[in-house]
């Protein structure tokens, strides 16, 4: 996928604000955290692959990336007032959006402030809310983070930049630890990054919560390593309707090319609902009978080998059976296989 272009819309209180869009659908806003660079960063590879669905657009919250650097951020107001400016300026109608990270709060405030702007939102790897002190233990954990922080961003330490990336993404191989950690150290400095995690921790989320009325998607990855899978669960019991769902894995940022990562897509393509026009696919004719029933069943959530255990097949041709059908429809993994068969009615929903 070709670098974005990154374009700039100017905020209430005059800060410029740094996006970025790919794809041509209908608007998908995906809300990072101050953990993701727009240019690069691990969300950029999300961002390519639903761009075959929607116009999937990022942003750089004040102090970070390409926006104003500057600027401090001042709590949640000011990274609602930098999602405001963004999709003003690119003109949305009733649009998706996807909180992901530290930017989950900020979709769920805006969600919350405008709800007719927001038709359905999606939560991933979210701060719990902080309706109770925070613990003795936890201030400590806090406190360590920070300083850990400070020395990746601050000073020329090789291993506190890779410590830091471990916990993004510690299944990470030390290659990719050490290409996050260097578009990070580009991306923000160590006091602003300080601001956010004082703001994230001071966060009255669970005052505006309740106040969503779009349809609520919660994702979070059960063995999340810097955000506890109780957080989300917290955070999914605020929100009227919201459904919570558990991921596998073991990383906080998703990252291309993980079965968690397919998950995610596969879950926010079909909760949005994709337009039908959105990817060019053959018809389902051309699909044979036998490749039908392993679409359904890929639709259904069954791994290759609970497949091929449902059909009486072996492993390999099960296999071979997924590699001509993903051939046939053009799909580049399960998520799009997924949305393949709800556009073509070979099964009503997968589960």
């Amino acid at each position: 996928m070709a670098t974005p272009v990154i374009q700039f819309a100017r905020a209430a209180d005059g800060v410029q604000i740094a996006f970025a869009a790919v794809g041509d659908g209908r608007p998908l806003v995906l809300c990072d955290g101050p953990f993701q660079p727009l240019r690069r960063g691990g969300s950029q590879g999300i961002a390519d692959r639903l761009a075959g669905w929607f116009q999937v657009v990022r942003l750089d919250h004040r102090g970070t990336g390409r926006s104003d650097r500057q600027a401090q951020p001042e709590g949640l107001a000011s990274q609602v007032l930098d999602l405001e400016a963004v999709v003003d300026e690119i003109g949305a109608g009733p649009f998706a959006l996807c909180g992901y990270s530290h930017g989950a709060h900020a979709a769920i405030a805006f969600a919350a402030r405008h709800p007719d702007r927001v038709t359905h939102l999606v939560i991933y790897g979210a701060p719990g809310p902080n309706q109770t002190p925070r613990s003795a233990q936890q201030q400590q954990y806090d406190a360590a983070f920070d300083r850990l922080l400070e020395q990746a961003l601050m000073e020329e330490n090789l291993f506190a930049r890779r410590a830091f990336a471990m916990a993004m993404i510690p299944s990470a191989s030390l290659p990719d630890l050490d290409q996050y950690a260097e578009e990070f150290v580009e991306h923000i400095t160590a006091g602003v990054m300080l601001a956010y995690n004082d703001a994230s921790r001071a966060s009255t989320i669970e005052l505006v919560a309740p106040d969503v009325t779009a349809p609520t998607l919660v994702l979070h990855v059960a063995a999340d390593p810097l955000e506890e899978f109780a957080g989300g669960q917290r955070l999914a019991a605020l929100i009227p309707g919201a459904r919570l769902l558990s991921l596998d894995g073991t990383d906080h940022l998703l990252r291309a090319n993980q079965p968690e990562t397919e998950t995610f897509v596969a879950e926010l393509v079909n909760f949005v609902g994709a337009p039908a026009e959105a990817k060019p696919t053959s018809p389902a004719s051309e699909l044979t009978p036998r490749e039908r029933e392993v679409i359904e069943l890929l639709a259904r959530g069954d791994s290759n080998q609970e497949i091929a255990h449902a059909l009486g097949l072996s492993v390999r041709t099960v296999e071979r059976h997924v590699e001509n059908l993903y051939r046939k429809i053009a799909a580049r993994g399960r998520a799009d296989a997924i949305a393949y068969a709800l556009r073509h009615d070979l099964v009503a929903s997968p589960t």
